[in-house]
């Protein structure tokens, strides 16, 4: 990162202001999911920026605002504009590009109001730009207080943030949640979430609703802590209440928004097993027409299910959806969108409340695809399950009995019984992870940015997903991330877009008939929301995640776009498919289209070539297993096979570090980047000789390559 990319910027650590807007779609893309830093120079600094009004904002949205994640508090990432239509869409061109102050491309949906554009990146900074320029107008950047422990170092990456009147949230890693003052940027008040446990971070975005902000807990499918949803004050900060989402301690529950639900809870576990999972970790929708505030939950912990208990029930509050009282946090009603879980099909995907005619009866209702496969209608009323149907190819169980709304594993998956102890499941990674879908209230239909991935699950003791090794890799060059339209009535396809791997984006629909979704390759893609026409398409150098947004602003509708380098694209083991694309070396930048637009992008700079090693691997001890130890601990943020994508973390090959086994061991082991970002590990010195040896090696093979024009590239094979 470069001083000289932000000298438009007051870059400033508490401070700010806001602008203005015109007519926009905007797609954030993903910063760098998990951490590992072995060297980060966080921003900071002072300054300020004019400011605009700060009016207490509409609960509904205008075409000028885009006041919440899905635009209005049902969540359907849908947009009244026509302005860019089925029509008009191939006329779309850049109209300029800001570079943004992040070592990646943003990730959560932004928020405008006032003519400013707000998002977060990653350490919890929020940045507000100009919509009519995209200046960026200032960051806040809070300190975040690392504990060293690996749960809490799921932070890194900042999925967004809440607006509430005169006021921006966002949530820290270090368990906080944070109120900024829109025009100022300061800070205003901070809500202690979960700091005294050194086992729980915070990777959602805050929610906001009832006067309340909402924020989820999460442990990394660690299973090592207690998870909740909080609500605090919006004006003031004040905490309001407390809702486990698993039965714990009784004289914690008796301190809980409802110990009636955590007694019922408790009679759903096993005997002999203490409570793990169930974290409300990313969707939380308020519902205002019914006042009710409905939580997605996380799957139990471990995996294994004999390793749960005897005398198992549905383990609530585990993979479900519950309806919960706002003003007080009592549990209302809960829907289980899979039981006796073996594989982590959670329910935390995005939800939408919509009013649905189903069977000549108008209904208000809910509608998810959790990671199980299957698109999900319930009565938002009740809970009562109405339909089920797959959306992806599943071989879990045969489908949901109507009666009651539950459905059975199938023996061939129940790995841990089988005498391989091994099973490849569909869909393995989840059939639709955090990437919000859409609904169009013209078509009747879903968008939803899918994946169709087997992935293997093998009993492995001393693995870190409670005694499971997982290797999505195994299966990515047939995995498909398709974009597919639903009839959520019918349960049925009505289209599908498939894309090669890696993960795309969330996806936006319109009253100009279109869906837009940004791929990890780096393209932002318009279809026909009635056919699934492809009609325009656009190479923005840069891989995208969050969902397009849109708003209108002097009489014109733009497409905004931020776009990032490798965490961006949610290629945490290198995919194979995007080896040769621009991703891997763009600059985060927000870039704005309008129909007529003729501004054009810098060209991507080359990926910087290797340095020689320091250090031959003679000078190491033997790989021995270091590159399954590295793989296990490292690859998840450095690269599989050390083979990294550029981003906020550091390229091991192009590290002194690793030539040092003093300065490593006190990193790695004694955690001395904790404040950083990198977290300490629990490994033998031997472990890490092996590690470090495995790394050189690597090096090696990396820069001889080189010297002959080529390359290496992940394998899996």
């Amino acid at each position: 990162m470069k001083t000289s990319d932000y000298e438009t910027m007051p870059v400033i650590a508490s401070g700010g202001t806001l602008a203005v807007v015109r007519t926009v779609i905007v797609i954030s893309t993903r910063a760098a999911s998990l951490i590992g830093l072995l060297s980060l120079t966080v921003l900071g600094g002072c300054g300020a920026a004019r400011a605009t009004s700060t009016e207490p904002l509409a609960s509904n949205t205008n075409n000028s605002e885009w006041l919440f994640e899905g635009r209005d508090e049902d969540n359907t990432f849908f947009s009244p504009l026509t302005d860019i239509n089925d029509k008009t869409v191939g006329q779309l061109g850049l109209a300029w590009a800001t570079v943004l102050p992040t070592e990646d491309g943003a990730v959560g949906t932004p928020l405008i109001a006032g003519g400013v554009l707000y998002q977060s990146a990653i350490f919890s900074r929020v940045v507000a730009s100009d919509l009519r320029t995209g200046k960026v107008l200032w960051m806040f950047q809070p300190q975040i207080h690392y504990a060293g422990n690996l749960e809490r170092h799921y932070g890194i990456v900042n999925r967004g943030v809440a607006m509430w009147k005169d006021k921006i949230f966002v949530n820290t890693s270090d368990c906080r949640v944070l109120a900024i003052d829109r025009k100022s940027g300061k800070q205003v008040w901070e809500g202690d979430v979960c700091t005294d446990n050194k086992a729980l971070t915070i990777t959602s975005m805050p929610h906001v609703g009832n006067g309340m902000v909402f924020v989820g807990t999460s442990n990394g499918d660690a299973g090592t802590s207690r998870c909740h949803l909080s609500a605090f004050d919006a004006n003031t900060g004040a905490p309001r209440w407390r809702f486990y989402t698993f039965p714990g301690d009784p004289a914690e529950d008796a301190k809980s928004s409802d110990p009636d639900a955590m007694r019922m809870a408790a009679r759903t576990w096993g005997k002999g097993y203490t409570p793990h999972g169930g974290c409300p970790w990313d969707s939380v929708v308020y519902d205002p027409k019914l006042h009710l505030l409905f939580v997605g939950t996380g799957g139990p912990a471990p995996f294994v299910l004999d390793d749960r208990g005897t005398n198992r029930g549905d383990e609530l509050f585990s993979n479900s959806i519950v309806a919960l009282n706002p003003d007080t946090g009592k549990y209302v009603w809960h829907y289980q969108v899979t039981q006796n879980d073996i594989v982590n099909f959670e329910a935390i995907e995005s939800m939408t409340v919509t009013d649905l005619r189903i069977n000549g009866v108008m209904r208000r209702v809910i509608l998810q695809a959790p990671k199980n496969g299957f698109f999900f209608v319930l009565d938002a009323k009740t809970g009562k399950f109405i339909s089920a149907k797959n959306y992806v190819p599943v071989n879990w169980t045969t489908g949901y009995d109507p009666a009651t709304g539950r459905a059975a594993w199938l023996p061939e998956t129940q790995y841990w019984k089988l005498p391989q102890k091994r099973a490849t499941i569909l869909p393995g990674m989840g059939g639709h992870g955090i990437q919000p879908m859409s609904f169009s209230p013209l078509t009747g239909l879903a968008y939803i940015p899918a994946t169709d991935m087997a992935m293997d699950f093998v009993v492995s003791n001393g693995t870190e997903y409670g005694g499971l090794d997982l290797n999505p890799s195994l299966h990515a060059d047939t995995a498909k991330t398709p974009l597919i339209a639903w009839d959520p009535i019918a349960q049925k396809e009505r289209w599908r877009v498939d894309h090669p791997m890696p993960i795309n984006s969330g996806v936006l629909s319109t009253s100009g008939n279109l869906v837009f979704e940004g791929l990890g390759t780096g393209e932002i893609e318009a279809y026909r929301a009635d056919t699934g026409k492809r009609l325009w398409s656009f190479q923005t150098n840069g891989g995208i995640a969050a969902t397009p947004i849109t708003v209108k602003i002097d009489g014109r509708q733009l497409l905004l776009v931020s776009v990032g380098n490798g965490g961006s694209t949610m290629t945490l083991r290198g995919y194979r498919a995007l080896w040769n694309a621009p991703v891997r070396n763009s600059t985060p930048r927000l870039l704005a289209f309008e129909i007529g637009g003729k501004a054009q992008l810098p060209p991507v700079p080359p990926v910087p070539p290797l340095p020689r090693p320091a250090i031959s691997s003679s000078q190491t001890a033997p790989v021995g297993k270091g590159a399954a130890l590295f793989d296990l601990n490292c690859a998840a943020c450095h690269g599989q096979q050390t083979l990294a994508i550029r981003g906020a973390i550091p390229d091991l090959r192009r590290s002194a570090v690793p030539t040092d086994f003093a300065a490593l061991k006190q990193i790695v082991l004694n955690g001395g980047l904790v404040q950083l970002g990198m977290p300490k590990f629990d490994l033998t010195e031997a472990e890490l000789q092996q590690i470090r040896a495995y790394i050189i090696q690597q090096s090696w093979a990396s820069y001889e390559a080189q010297q002959h024009g080529r390359e290496l590239a992940p394998d899996w094979k």
